[in-house]
């Protein structure tokens, strides 16, 4: 697994400094008032009912959330989701090779991340999102696997090089590199 995040950084910094970017706009819109994104990490934030900011949680709960995805929609013999629904998310449905936001390579499928291959995941089956301040939720249905990732304090950048370090371990540990996780009998 391997980045070049200092170079995605340093893109992005560059498309916020005209005030008429797509970046920026999307960046700070809407206005985090005089503390900017660090107002995210307060209790009464949390609280507000906020769609592009409201999905707090911890990072066994984050983890959670992706595991019907991972396991066919079906969770300690309670469907969830049809698996169908949980194949519809592994193929990208949507790639761009300079996303006009983010100033890398980016796709989607149903509203998830579906990122560069490598970078939290070899396997391209993989979806999930970042979030604010280098939070991460990951699935790697392959794999049958999620990652929860939430720290104490906002990283400044899109992608936290803590959460990839960790992905990067996690898929150079033993039972990944060997072939796989045992898997429970279906």
């Amino acid at each position: 697994l391997g980045g070049r995040q200092p170079a995605t950084e340093l893109r992005i910094a560059r498309a916020l400094v005209p005030r008429d970017s797509l970046a920026r706009r999307a960046f700070l819109n809407p206005s985090a008032g005089p503390r900017g994104v660090e107002a995210y990490g307060d209790p009464s934030v949390w609280r507000a009912e906020l769609p592009w900011a409201s999905a707090t949680g911890s990072a066994h709960g984050l983890a959670r959330a992706y595991l019907p995805f991972a396991l066919r929609g079906e969770v300690d013999g309670r469907r969830y989701l049809r698996a169908a629904t949980t194949e519809s998310v592994q193929a990208r449905q949507g790639w761009s090779e300079r996303d006009l936001v983010l100033q890398k390579p980016l796709g989607w499928a149903q509203g998830f991340l579906k990122e560069e291959p490598h970078i939290f995941s070899p396997n391209l089956e993989s979806f999930g999102h970042p979030g604010i301040g280098g939070a991460l939720g990951w699935c790697d249905p392959k794999q049958q696997l999620t990652i929860g990732y939430a720290m104490n304090r906002l990283d400044w950048r899109v992608r936290s090089s803590r959460a990839l370090a960790l992905c990067h371990a996690l898929y150079a540990s033993a039972p990944l590199a060997s072939g796989g996780l045992p898997r429970a009998p279906a």
